[in-house]
């Protein structure tokens, strides 16, 4: 997602979303959900949120917490601080063992003139409103933003699948609603969010659904249930798929409609061992697709293979600064979990495979060399790091020499593995392990296990947020207390720019850290 704060002074309606609850927007109009932006309290600032969904919460074990570093002129936190958990204001739902409370996030502009709101997923939340009490049902909560305030916590909307409209019945134990989200609009009005159930039955167990939940004119407006078992999606139902284990939006096409990229890593189509998919529904309609496109590895760069996880990660930007939207897929499990990324280029078309790239370690001139277990793409996140009106995409690699490590490349204006014409290239790669940051690595921290991008200090340039989940705190008791670090980007006019080793912050649980809390295991 190319990040621009110029657009935050064209008010939200500039910089919108479009997924309102207040308002109504008549006629097509270009979709934005990959300028999406957590400002959260409207300051020009972007917002860091760091959830810990293992957290304890008044001794309630791995309830989770999610917290919001507001941003300001010295980067995220020096605009404050807000601690939220399911028992704040009227969230509805008290923190209960193993809830996992912040296991997905979410950001868009809900209302016009106010900050960006905020998404929370709680999938492993038990229904006990349901006889019987469906363990790891799920539910998801929204919070709005406004002017100069933080998150109102006290005007909640909470959903389950019922309260979606899907009926008592699709509250079954174990869906996990709320796993993966993301936030856009697919219709020519309204808004969506796309909530993954990769635990939802379809005909076999644990096939996976993805829900698009449509807003018009300030109400909750309908329903849209997508599945591999649909006579017009591509692919077939399996268990254990896990369709909706990962949710993106982006315009791959260049029309007024966002498309929904879907996840399905452990796709096991015709028998074959689990090797992944994604599939990409493109918008047009706000409860219905026009078009659908099923992606393999095979399709692309590289041979699909058992166990790859195709489709465990997934994000969007412009890495070649064209009208139309990118995505890049994570692959993790490729080669005994070495991992890779692929990358598909959008066109007036859509995604094509005619230009895609396959970035590993150790080849196209990355830096390292692929190792069985580092896990090399689990987490993805992409922006606009050097300001060059190119997007650029960070790489996390958490089991990288058991510590952990993250890659940074660059849209570049002739790639090297796309001569001739702008894409992602290594020429500028920026490798960053926790000593490059100013941080001590040690065996099992898992640093590059969440990333996210944001202006945290509005200069134009996308910061990097960095999870470092198993970090053992120095003084505290326990171990797996867990860090974040914001790298910053660097001034443009100053050389290529880009992603600044010098220039950094370390952040913990404010307070105590308290072991096994995993700070940071997720970031948005």
């Amino acid at each position: 997602m190319i990040f621009n704060r110029r657009l935050a002074g064209l008010g939200v309606a500039g910089a919108m979303l479009a997924w309102s609850l207040s308002a109504t927007l008549s006629g097509p109009a270009q979709a934005l959900a990959s300028r999406a932006i957590a400002d959260f309290n409207f300051d020009g600032y972007d917002d860091l949120v760091v959830a810990s969904p293992l957290e304890d919460v008044g001794g309630v074990q791995e309830a989770g917490v999610v917290r919001i570093f507001y941003g300001g002129n010295d980067g995220p936190g020096s605009g404050g601080l807000q601690t939220i958990t399911q028992s704040s204001g009227n969230l509805g739902s008290d923190p209960e063992p193993g809830d996992h409370f912040g296991a997905a996030i979410a950001v868009g502009d809900f209302l016009f003139g106010s900050g960006s709101e905020l998404v929370i997923g709680v999938p492993d939340e038990d229904d006990d409103e349901i006889a019987g009490n469906r363990t790891d049902s799920g539910l998801v909560h929204i919070l709005t933003g406004g002017t100069g305030v933080q998150l109102n916590v006290n005007a909640a909307l909470t959903l389950n699948q019922a309260g979606a409209q899907l009926g008592l019945a699709e509250v079954e134990a174990g869906d996990r609603w709320g796993a993966a989200l993301a936030v856009g609009r697919v219709g020519r009005s309204g808004s969506d969010l796309a909530v993954g159930a990769p635990g939802e039955d379809i005909q076999v167990v644990d096939a996976g659904a993805v829900d698009l939940l449509h807003f018009e004119s300030s109400r909750f407006d309908g329903v849209r249930r997508l599945h591999q078992d649909e006579t017009f999606v591509e692919g077939e139902a399996a268990a254990g798929d896990g369709f909706g284990a990962a949710v993106a939006m982006g315009n791959f096409d260049n029309d007024a409609f966002d498309d929904v990229a879907v996840g399905v890593p452990a796709n096991q189509a015709n028998s074959l061992d689990p090797g992944g998919e994604v599939n990409v529904f493109y918008g047009g309609n706000p409860l219905g697709f026009g078009d659908d496109q099923l992606w393999r590895q095979n399709m692309l760069a590289g041979g699909r293979e058992a166990e790859d996880d195709f489709g465990a990660s997934l994000a969007v930007g412009s890495f070649d600064g064209g009208s139309s939207d990118d995505l890049a897929i994570g692959v993790p499990g490729e080669n005994g979990d070495a991992g890779a990324v692929a990358v598909v280029y959008g066109t007036s078309a859509g995604l094509s495979p005619a230009r895609n790239q396959l970035w590993r370690q150790g080849a196209g001139g990355l830096s390292d060399m692929a190792e069985s277990g580092d896990r090399f793409g689990e987490a993805l996140a992409a922006g606009n790091y050097n300001g060059d009106g190119q997007d650029d995409l960070a790489i996390g690699v958490p089991r990288e020499s058991n510590a952990g490590a993250v890659h940074a490349i660059y849209g570049e204006s002739d790639g090297p593995q796309s001569p001739g014409q702008p894409a992602l290239g290594s020429d500028h790669e920026d490798f960053f392990v926790q000593a490059s940051v100013g941080a001590t690595g040690e065996q099992g921290d898992r640093f590059g296990a969440a990333l996210a991008a944001g202006d945290y200090d509005d200069n134009n340039e996308a910061d990097l947020s960095i999870g470092n989940p198993a970090e053992d705190v120095d003084g505290a008791t326990g171990a797996d207390h867990g860090q974040v670090i914001v790298v910053f980007g660097k001034n443009p006019l100053i050389g290529f720019g880009g992603l600044d080793k010098n220039d950094h912050r370390l952040f913990q649980r404010p307070a105590f850290p308290q072991a096994g809390g995993q700070f940071g295991a997720v970031l948005h």
